[in-house]
């Protein structure tokens, strides 16, 4: 069954607008340009028809707003699967199957959805593992900071870049139950680094004086 582009559009748009809101807004202008070229409704597009279009007339000037358009359809295929294939289904007889698929996908796409973390049994036996093994160390030193510097991260939640900044000034034993130490984070929407305290708990505090003593001192 063939649609007019204005009535295959309109027929998308009435099925995923009244519950993506922003999201379909957001989604919506790739999406629209490569059916508008095709002239067609967004489950007919094939693989070979993103191809063709991000090879030729939707080739960005700049390779990573080409990869942003190709992952944000790829993502509005997402919602549609998930929300609407069996309405799509009945209305047009048409499966919707995302034309982005593992050939022409974007290696850097920023998908983490599926990452799952590490139990906390795991990660316990990963550092243990890892301190038990700084003894073979051929730098010793070395290897004992980047062990310490890696469990503060796990442990008072701070940016690996805002630890780097940490100095020894920086820490105040005498703050809350087990001391604080101030970081510089990056700040947000151009206001430039700022400072805040992060807590070092009774792990962290035990942890810092055992570098500091056994490590720094020697």
């Amino acid at each position: 069954m063939t649609y007019r582009t204005g009535q295959a559009i309109e027929d998308s748009q009435s099925l995923v607008s009244p519950t993506c809101g922003r999201c379909s807004a957001r989604l919506r202008t790739p999406r629209a340009q490569i059916c508008s070229f095709y002239d067609t409704v967004p489950w007919r597009l094939t693989p070979s028809d993103v191809d063709r279009y991000f090879a030729g007339p939707g080739k960005a000037p700049k390779h990573s707003t080409t990869r942003s358009n190709i992952t944000r359809i790829d993502g509005f295929f997402a919602f549609l699967e998930q929300r609407y294939a069996g309405e799509i289904l009945r209305s047009f007889g048409a499966a919707v199957e995302s034309p982005i698929d593992a050939f022409n996908r974007p290696r850097h796409r920023g998908e983490f959805g599926l990452r799952i973390p590490p139990s906390a049994r795991a990660t316990k036996e990963f550092f243990a593992s890892w301190r038990e093994s700084l003894s073979t160390a051929r730098k010793y030193p070395v290897a004992a900071r980047n062990y310490v510097m890696s469990k503060l991260t796990y442990i008072s939640g701070v940016r690996a870049s805002e630890l780097c900044g940490v100095r020894i000034g920086d820490i105040h034993w005498e703050n809350g139950q087990w001391g604080r130490f101030l970081v510089r984070g990056k700040g947000s929407k151009g206001s430039g680094p700022r400072e805040r305290e992060a807590f070092l708990f009774q792990e962290g505090r035990d942890l810092l004086w055992w570098y500091i003593e056994e490590v720094i001192q020697h």
